[in-house]
């Protein structure tokens, strides 16, 4: 069967539908008056071509790139000016519908800071792009020099530091629906935990895979996307089988240009200055910002950190199920970083040494009563969000406000 898809590194030729369809318009299932790059798209539409005119040039310059990808294919020889990297993502990108505007994207990965720990470590195979109506994208070439998978050490890359791991490489402009993160966790020495004092763990992955979700590539020049892991929720130590197991939940895709960050620091009077936490032996332990989205929330209503799909007590109580959590260190500071732009409330808790990921523990929060603020932030801005008896409050940092002029005499 002399398909395209059979004859595959033969060296035959085969037909080609996507000049004949880009050429003359629509395909052999389609209305014979749909116009093509030859057939008047843009330059002379006809009576059934009732698309508004940005959107007919757009098609016509489609047509027009899978012409002259089509013409290239012909040469014996022909230098394709771009990266390995990207060849590779076309290549296996396949064929749904490409030939049109792409974008150079390039992934990251961070963590956000968890206490108790030495190392995590994952040995990353792949990343699959899925987006509907077209093949899935492959990305299984790094920026290391081990060509077919990457080792990171997430505690390597917290706050704000991260490693590239991949790109850029060209990505169809649109919306992807889904980015799956394919680790190797089936040998311990590839992915691991290692606690304090040495002892290494498994570290399993249900699946092999992190779904992460959808995200967008836009026509905008170069874009970045950082994998954030929040270890505090994707996190759990499973006693039965002695191991760790690494979820999907408190993972999330940012884009650097258009995230967010909070930063801030917490009065150590806070720490253990008013009940319930003025009895805590040790000042510096059990001292946790939370972060839930929206504004304008009722306190009774939050939860430490908890899996809806475990906690099914909590879950069908409606209760707030923090969006991220951090660790406040010793010297009161606090840091979210690549968090989406939006609306949030911060909450600190001093009494949070049993919050336990997989279960709602009854934290109280905010703890001191009232320890809590609202922010509402834009693409791209930082903020700071400090804590002290009284006097909380935000303050944004980045980008920097003009002063206002002064008026003119």
């Amino acid at each position: 069967n002399a398909t395209q898809i059979n004859l595959i590194d033969t060296g035959i030729g085969t037909f080609n539908d996507r000049m004949r369809d880009a050429a003359r318009g629509g395909s052999p299932f389609t209305d014979k008056m749909d116009q093509g790059f030859t057939t008047g798209m843009y330059f002379d539409p006809n009576e059934v071509n009732s698309l508004p005119a940005e959107q007919q040039l757009a098609t016509l310059l489609n047509q027009k790139d899978l012409i002259r990808l089509t013409l290239a294919g012909n040469l014996a020889a022909y230098e394709l000016m771009g990266s390995l990297l990207t060849m590779l993502a076309i290549a296996c990108s396949g064929g749904g519908g490409g030939g049109g505007e792409t974008a150079p994207v390039s992934f990251g990965i961070s963590d956000a800071p968890i206490e108790g720990l030495e190392s995590v470590v994952i040995t990353i195979d792949r990343i699959t792009l899925n987006r509907p109506g077209n093949d899935d994208v492959v990305l299984d070439y790094f920026t290391n020099e081990e060509l077919d998978t990457i080792t990171v050490d997430l505690l390597d890359y917290r706050g704000e530091d991260n490693l590239l791991i991949v790109g850029p490489v060209e990505l169809d402009v649109g919306d992807f629906q889904n980015l799956r993160l394919e680790i190797i966790d089936q040998d311990i020495d590839l992915t691991y935990v290692e606690e304090f004092g040495g002892a290494i763990r498994p570290l399993k992955v249900p699946s092999g895979e992190l779904k992460l979700g959808r995200f967008e590539v836009e026509d905008s020049g170069e874009q970045t996307f950082i994998l954030e892991f929040g270890l505090r929720k994707a996190m759990t130590y499973n006693p039965g089988p002695d191991r760790y197991i690494l979820k999907p939940r408190g993972v999330r895709v940012v884009e650097v240009a258009r995230g967010t960050s909070i930063e801030g620091m917490v009065e150590a009077n806070l720490f253990n200055g008013a009940p319930p936490c003025h009895e805590k032996t040790d000042p510096f332990d059990g001292n946790v910002m939370y972060l839930y989205q929206g504004t304008d929330l009722d306190p009774a209503n939050f939860a430490d950190d908890f899996d809806p799909e475990l906690d099914l007590v909590a879950a069908a109580a409606s209760y707030l199920e923090p969006f991220a959590t951090e660790t406040v260190a010793d010297d009161g500071s606090y840091l979210f970083s690549y968090l989406p732009a939006g609306n949030y409330t911060l909450a600190f808790s001093c009494d949070a040494t049993e919050d336990r990921p997989n279960s709602d523990d009854d934290i109280i929060i905010p703890s001191p009563e009232g320890e809590l603020v609202e922010v509402v932030m834009s693409p791209g801005e930082r903020w700071a969000c400090d804590f002290a008896i009284g006097e909380d409050g935000c303050d944004l940092l980045l980008p920097e406000t003009e002063p206002e002029p002064l008026p003119l005499p």
